[in-house]
């Protein structure tokens, strides 16, 4: 039984997420469906039908889980704004796993203070090695992703990728430079995570043949053209306070 709601729970907020990012999901509904999760609930106790509390439990995950879309970030900060289409210097810290390509490494930054807080990506050399929970400092042009046409003719929506996880900047063509590396036991386990991660990637790499090794080099993620590269402004700086 606890195995079947734990099925259910992880099913029904992943459902929710899935249904929030396509949907448009006004408060109400959510209130509806946490009403149908008690009368399922109530149901459950009257009868002890295992159906009940499943349902019970699937609406109430799926709720949660649209009500976390919901009030994640929807669009990039207004203190932000006007950095776009210009040369900025910002400061913040990597909170995600750099996403290392042929010749680029993708690295996601989270600047701001309070709640001006945001997540920029910055597209940059492999050199200078970043890693994960390190203070860093990015300099590039900053631009909003842009759907684009894929090698099959279809649009990818890169700009709804990115914004499911909080992202609404580039900083394409970036430079990046650690100013304080990654402290605590969290980023010292993350660390170790992928790092392990690679060092099995890449000895499954070196034991398969071509064109099996390649595929098992890739990250997975999807191939990204870069956007037009904007004119240059003037050098702005919008940093975040190091974290402790």
């Amino acid at each position: 039984m606890r195995d079947a709601l734990l099925l259910s729970g992880v099913i029904g907020f992943a459902s929710g997420i899935l249904c929030r990012s396509f949907l448009f999901l006004p408060w109400p509904v959510l209130g509806l469906l946490v009403l149908l999760a008690l009368v399922c609930a109530g149901a459950w106790r009257l009868s002890r039908r295992k159906l009940h509390v499943l349902l019970a439990t699937f609406l109430l995950a799926a709720t949660l889980g649209a009500g976390r879309v919901m009030l994640a970030p929807a669009a990039l900060p207004d203190a932000l704004l006007p950095l776009v289409g210009s040369e900025a210097v910002l400061e913040g810290r990597v909170v995600a796993e750099p996403d290392i390509r042929e010749t680029t490494q993708r690295v996601t930054v989270e600047v701001g203070e309070g709640k001006e807080k945001t997540k920029v990506l910055a597209v940059a050399p492999l050199y200078p090695e970043v890693r994960y929970g390190a203070q860093v400092r990015i300099e590039g042009s900053l631009a909003f992703p842009e759907p684009f046409i894929t090698d099959t003719g279809r649009t990818f929506r890169y700009d709804r990728f990115l914004a499911k996880d909080g992202i609404f900047a580039l900083a394409e063509s970036a430079s990046v430079k650690t100013l304080r590396d990654p402290e605590g036991p969290k980023a010292a386990a993350m660390n170790a995570l992928f790092d392990g991660k690679r060092a099995f990637l890449a000895g499954l790499a070196s034991a398969l043949p071509e064109p099996g090794a390649s595929r098992a080099g890739n990250r997975g993620s999807a191939r990204i053209s870069s956007t037009p590269s904007l004119s240059r402004g003037s050098c702005i700086s919008w940093s975040s306070p190091a974290t402790t």
